[in-house]
């Protein structure tokens, strides 16, 4: 779904935003999963338990895409809560429920806060690459 919505003349910069925000919720999992925050009973990929499909499909997409249609940094912050809102009290719960996630020393709210900052921190990246790349 990605490549038919990616922006055509700028892949190269959504593509380095979804690179960016592959390894910041790559990292964010990690830190997570090894303090026990959450754990995963059930995987996709039964062969590894280091990629949940969720964390390093799901969110480095709709991060990148936030980037793409939202380049200005106000409207960015607006989607960016918005986003962060469907992801931690809607779609966080519905795989709770499920069991593909599990909550041990967390909550909504904590992903919530952890998800605008990932969003943040992506889009300073990015932004801050694009800029230098642009005064050569």
């Amino acid at each position: 779904m990605f490549i038919f919505l990616i922006d055509r003349y700028r892949t190269l910069l959504i593509s380095f935003a979804f690179i960016v925000s592959f390894v910041i919720v790559g990292i964010g999992d990690e830190i997570g999963s090894y303090f026990d925050f959450w754990s995963y009973p059930h995987q996709f990929l039964v062969f590894t338990h280091r990629f949940n499909a969720v964390d390093f499909s799901v969110m480095p997409v709709m991060m990148a895409l936030t980037y793409q249609y939202f380049s200005k940094w106000k409207p960015y912050l607006v989607a960016t809560v918005i986003m962060s809102v469907i992801i931690c009290f809607i779609g966080i719960p519905i795989f709770v429920f499920w069991g593909l996630y599990k909550l041990e020393d967390w909550n909504y709210f904590y992903s919530f806060l952890v998800t605008l900052l990932m969003f943040i921190m992506m889009k300073m990246m990015v932004d801050f690459v694009n800029n230098r790349s642009k005064k050569r």
